[in-house]
């Protein structure tokens, strides 16, 4: 059996790297297969990265007045159309099923069997039920139907042939406009007009008026896509529904239209050169927090139906890194085993509960790819993938598949895992010591460019700790950084709500949605990589905005190195955020304001050690001034107890400076309870370095989200921060700030978190280790001996001497591919070579000196 950590066939993280399958790794410039048959979608070239020249009108009211996008510049011409888009079903119904039987679902025969068989009938019957209430309730009002029931009520007509609804349904197709927000509605409209069209009630005419109505609206929402209205960009979210109406117009239409041909040719462009190009990035994982909406896997799924040949689902795993499969997979990564979200991937969402969002996406993928994962995932999740028994899951009767479900699932509860997503991209880390068992522990690590931000910006280099409950958190809650002012543009899309590094600088300011500017020296964090929302309107004006000048600069990290060992017993990511801070390449500037360069490096390492419990996070941080305090962030929602004694108070049991060098901190005070309340988790925090430094704690009541002199009070979702309630969220009620006390340009910062729960009352035994001539330094603990390159990169001879006893030995931040002779290791001198990652591992077995000898 595959393990889980393969995930989709060759999803798999190898030693030596990652596979471009999780982390959606093609390297910035590389062009894939089918993209070669045709050019790449841009708008003009003149135009990239640069600010639109005409305002956008207001969203619906003159499509016409727009940024000059034109969803034309990323059309297939007809013989590009025909590569892709070869063989399309004949007749109707051709979304999600088709007239005849075919490999990949249900023909209308075996729907209409499946129906009538358990466990479906019983679901199907009460269904029905719902769907008769409310077609009685919309002809006594003259009602249009509702248009969450319009779905069911099309199934429902496709199981029985009730002529009976077939008025309204045609009367909402008829009635459909472009969907605010995000798009998508279309494809609902004309999954109803492919369901009933059949119906022998139905004239020619009618038949003929919606499916002039279906290309009609299509347009619109071409024009809305180009309109420049800030959710229409071709990232919104996850979201592609304007495009995607497009594209499934096109579908349903062909053979039967004559606009369906230049439909197709503009939505299957706009896929391919710019969803397809931007989720293969990515890897599957396309925002900061969790992605609810299920438009790319439904469009997916409709494409692969109503097309023959060939396969989409298979050009999107041979020639797009498989980013779709890395989707489903990183939907499953982000929920913990409590069920809940962590703080970074719940983001705007402030859905703790263990409702599951997007059904469909698992049934969907699942299906397309023949993969029982999904199937798995949400049977741990307790719903039923073969039941339809509920709003959220009305498609399962079409979806499921025996096939499927009757493969070995590699989906396990207690097995470690490490996955990447993005490495070339928004990079995200998820490390964990047991799957999704009760006692599993969660580490997660972001850092990589800008993308689409819609709840975090500014939390390079981060990272986030679960076991046994939220303890290392995210802090904030999600909530207008549009409005430019507030908890979210001054406190939560700010580095000082994550955990990673502050540095402060007199007279900073940060810019906020382009139209003001906001303080930022007391802030102390990264910079907003672009003010507001961005607007790219194609993957090819993203990638020239990377580097770009004046507002648009979206490169702020990358993941350097990251590599783990086969069996998950230790896992190692690097993370280099320098590019997120204001530094002498790019600083943020506005209106003839710019900022100064203020750090010229940082960057993190991090080596989990799962069967330990251990944790060690190694920084290197240069500033280009030694004034600049630094400060170093671990968010809690229990209240940190510190070592040591209070050597500075501001505000008595809010604000006070400890003079010791560990913390510990359970869940006490937060919102979401541990799964067991008399078994929680706990952590204890170690600082090494610097060598000389003060612990500030800042937190309680009235100072949750305290920054530069004020408590910023969130404005919405302030309920979710209420123990007991419904949708309950943890943003953070504490953190640590540790800073050296003697000022200095460059710090190391070194610390031992290790991961436990109540019944471990102290922090174990540990040391630091430094190597001769101080190019290394490293922390033994638990049996491990764990070194990092002081500056970053080490070239030479490497010696220090281990400790007593056998221990394992993990050396990192070594010249990649770099031949060592090794002597004082267990097995004798010997000759090793680094890994790709730049790592060696090796064992002693006594207290001796070890040599690393560069060979020639």
């Amino acid at each position: 059996m595959r393990k889980f950590a393969l995930l989709l066939a060759t999803l798999a993280v190898s030693v030596g790297g990652v596979c471009p399958s999780v982390a959606g790794e093609a390297k910035k410039g590389q062009t894939q297969t089918l993209e070669a048959q045709s050019p790449q979608g841009v708008w003009p070239r003149e135009r990239l990265g640069r600010t639109p020249s005409i305002k956008p009108s207001k969203w619906g009211s003159r499509w016409n007045n727009d940024y000059g996008n034109r969803v034309e510049h990323c059309a297939l011409t007809s013989e590009e159309l025909t590569k892709i888009i070869g063989k399309v079903v004949k007749g109707h119904p051709r979304l999600l099923l088709r007239p005849k039987p075919w490999k990949g679902g249900l023909s209308v025969a075996q729907f209409r069997e499946r129906v009538k068989k358990q466990p479906w009938a019983e679901g199907f019957q009460r269904m029905a039920k719902v769907v008769k209430g409310d077609v009685k309730k919309a002809i006594e009002n003259k009602t249009l139907l509702r248009r969450g029931y319009l779905s069911r009520t099309a199934l429902y007509y496709l199981a029985t042939r009730d002529e009976s609804v077939i008025p309204l349904l045609v009367a909402r197709v008829l009635s459909d406009i472009p969907r605010y927000n995000c798009g998508g509605g279309l494809m609902t409209t004309c999954r109803v007009y492919d369901w009933i069209c059949n119906s022998p009630s139905l004239t020619e005419a009618q038949k003929q008026k919606m499916r002039d109505h279906i290309a009609a609206t299509a347009f619109k929402c071409a024009k809305v896509q180009e309109s420049g209205h800030a959710f229409c960009s071709f990232h919104h979210r996850g979201g592609c529904g304007w495009m995607a109406d497009v594209l499934v117009a096109g579908l349903v239409l062909r053979g039967e239209h004559p606009d369906a041909e230049k439909l197709l040719r503009l939505g299957v462009g706009y896929f391919m050169k710019n969803y397809f190009r931007g989720w293969q990035r990515l890897g599957g994982r396309w925002s900061d927090y969790h992605v609810a909406s299920n438009q790319m896997p439904m469009a997916i799924a409709l494409w692969a139906s109503a097309v023959a040949e060939p396969n989409v689902y298979e050009v999107i795993k041979r020639d797009y890194g498989d980013w779709l499969q890395g989707l489903m997979y990183h939907m499953m990564a982000v929920r913990l085993p409590s069920k809940t979200f962590s703080g970074p991937s719940a983001g705007g969402e402030h859905d703790q509960s263990k409702w599951l969002m997007s059904h469909d996406n698992y049934m969907l993928i699942s299906r397309g790819y023949k993969n029982p994962d999904g199937y798995a995932y949400l049977r741990w999740m307790g719903h039923e993938p073969k039941r339809l028994k509920r709003y959220g899951s009305q498609l399962n009767v079409l979806l499921y598949d025996e096939a499927t479900d009757a493969g070995k699932p590699s989906f396990k509860e207690n097995r470690p895992f490490t996955w990447m997503w993005g490495r070339d991209g928004n990079g995200y880390v998820v490390m964990r010591s047991k799957g999704w068992a009760p006692d599993s522990t969660v580490v997660e690590f972001r850092c990589g460019d800008y993308f689409w931000s819609h709840a975090l910006g500014c939390n390079n280099n981060s990272f986030y700790i679960y076991h046994k409950g939220h303890l290392a958190s995210h802090s904030g809650l999600y909530g207008g950084i549009w409005r430019g002012r507030g908890h979210s543009a001054e406190y939560s899309w700010r580095t000082v709500a994550s955990n990673s590094m502050l540095i402060y600088q007199p007279g900073e300011f940060w810019v906020c949605r382009g139209r003001n500017t906001l303080p930022a020296h007391g802030h102390g964090g990264q910079r907003w990589a672009y003010p507001g929302h961005s607007n790219n309107f194609t993957f090819d004006e993203y990638l020239s905005r990377l580097k770009g000048k004046g507002r648009y600069h979206f490169e702020t990290g990358e993941i350097p190195a990251f590599e783990h060992a086969p069996d998950r017993s230790w896992s190692y990511v690097c993370g280099d955020a320098t590019d997120a801070y204001n530094n002498p390449k790019y600083c943020d500037q506005y209106k003839g304001r710019k900022n100064k360069p203020k750090i010229d490096l940082f960057t993190r390492s991090m080596v989990y050690l799962p069967k330990a419990g251990n944790l060690i996070v190694f920084d290197r941080v240069n500033a280009l001034d030694p004034s600049y305090r630094k400060a170093w962030l671990l968010h809690s929602v229990g209240k940190p107890q510190i070592s040591g004694e209070i050597i500075k108070t501001q505000v008595p049991g809010h604000i006070e400076d400890f003079d010791g060098d560990t913390a510990k901190i359970t869940w006490e005070g937060g919102v979401i309870p541990p799964p067991d309340p008399k078994d929680p988790g706990r952590l204890f925090v170690k600082t090494f370095l610097p060598k000389q430094h003060y612990t500030r704690r800042i937190g309680g009541k009235g100072y949750e989200f305290w920054v530069d002199g004020k408590n910023r009070v969130p404005g919405a979702y302030r309920g979710c921060i209420v123990p007991g309630t419904r949708h309950p969220i943890e943003a953070g009620r504490w953190r640590i700030e540790v800073s050296p006390t003697k000022p200095s340009k460059f710090d190391n910062f070194l610390h031992l978190i290790h991961i436990c729960d109540t019944k471990t009352k102290k922090m174990p035994p540990a040391e630091m280790v430094t190597a001769k001539d101080e190019k290394m330094i490293g922390l033994v603990a638990d049996g491990w001996l764990v070194m990092f390159g002081k500056r970053g990169t080490v070239a030479g001879e490497v010696s220090y001497k281990a400790p007593a006893g056998k221990t394992e030995h993990l050396v990192v931040d070594l010249k990649r591919g770099a031949k060592y002779r090794v002597a004082g290791i267990t097995d004798g001198e010997k000759g090793l070579t680094a890994s790709k990652e730049g790592t060696l591992r090796f064992a002693t077995d006594k207290a001796d000196a070890v040599t690393l000898t560069p060979e020639k």
